[in-house]
């Protein structure tokens, strides 16, 4: 019998085994590299030397470093707000419709489809003053306009809704999913015992929908820490660092300055950081909704 179970462990390990080379290859490898970059001045292949913890000292008095993860905090917080109310919005409008469902469904999720890039030219040029839509549309309202992405102000606010528009009908689907498991039962029973919308959203809905409710928000900080394809394309970071975020100031250190030991330990900074929304989110979602 543990000949048999040996056997079984070794195909297991068997199968395993491209899974496990190709996370080294292209993970662990990488990975091991650049913490080793981290803690070294590192301009090319030639110029490896080691330095110790000069580019984390560097990183915690560069006052730009700190302005990049801001305003990358800033992204999530308010664009994981945004996601949540407006997905769960839109998710009770579409479990509400019974004609035409399909239609607004469809409408909804297409901005998922698009490309991050294209999302951001069309963006660009709606929001391009005076002629752009954006500002023409407010024009004939008679509305003030503003320079949407060439005014500090406003910038990084323009991008968040850009990235709200795109994925919003993306988790309104995922909401609509987690509402129609719910048992139509339990909203009959509120009914018959009179509780208003408000009553059941609160003691029905919402806690029925936890298991969907964090599903999104791991998936929005997932990929809001990490932004960079946004606000390059719309804004290069600008105007000054208003946009810049963490990872968009990784890669202008990295691949434009060249200096890929100072990128890898800011690098690692947003590891560290992703890690913190992951065991946080780890411990909520093991409490509320496995247990």
């Amino acid at each position: 019998m543990l000949k048999i179970q040996s056997r079984r462990d070794f195909i297991s390990y068997l199968f395993l085994m491209p899974v496990l080379i190709f996370f080294s290859i292209f993970i662990y490898i990488p990975l091991i590299f650049s913490f080793i970059c981290s803690l070294s001045s590192f301009e090319s292949l030639n110029t490896l030397k080691f330095v110790g913890l000069k580019n984390f000292i560097e990183m915690i008095n560069d006052d730009v470093f700190w302005i990049s993860l801001k305003n990358t905090l800033i992204i999530t917080s308010i664009d994981l707000i945004a996601k949540l109310f407006g997905s769960l919005s839109v998710a009770l409008g579409f479990n509400s419709v019974i004609r035409g469902r399909r239609f607004f469904e469809t409408a909804y999720y297409l901005p998922a489809v698009a490309s991050i890039i294209v999302t951001g030219v069309i963006w660009s040029w709606m929001y391009f003053p005076e002629y752009g839509i954006v500002d023409i549309t407010l024009k004939s309202l008679g509305l003030p306009t503003f320079l949407w992405l060439g005014d500090s102000r406003f910038a990084i606010y323009s991008i968040i809704f850009v990235l709200f528009w795109k994925d919003v009908g993306l988790f309104g689907i995922v909401f609509l999913a987690g509402l129609q498991a719910i048992p139509r039962s339990f909203y009959d029973s509120a009914k018959i015992d009179g509780a208003g919308f408000f009553s059941v959203l609160r003691h029905i809905t919402l806690p029925l929908l936890k298991p969907s409710i964090l599903f999104v928000i791991v998936m929005v900080t997932a990929w809001d820490l990490p932004q960079m394809a946004l606000p390059y394309q719309m804004t290069k970071g600008g105007p000054g660092y208003s946009t810049t975020t963490l990872m968009l100031y990784i890669y202008l250190q990295g691949f434009q300055a060249w200096r890929l030991g100072y990128a890898s330990a800011m690098t690692f900074a947003l590891v560290c950081i992703a890690l913190i929304f992951a065991y946080i989110q780890w411990r909520t979602l093991k409490t509320e909704v496995l247990y």
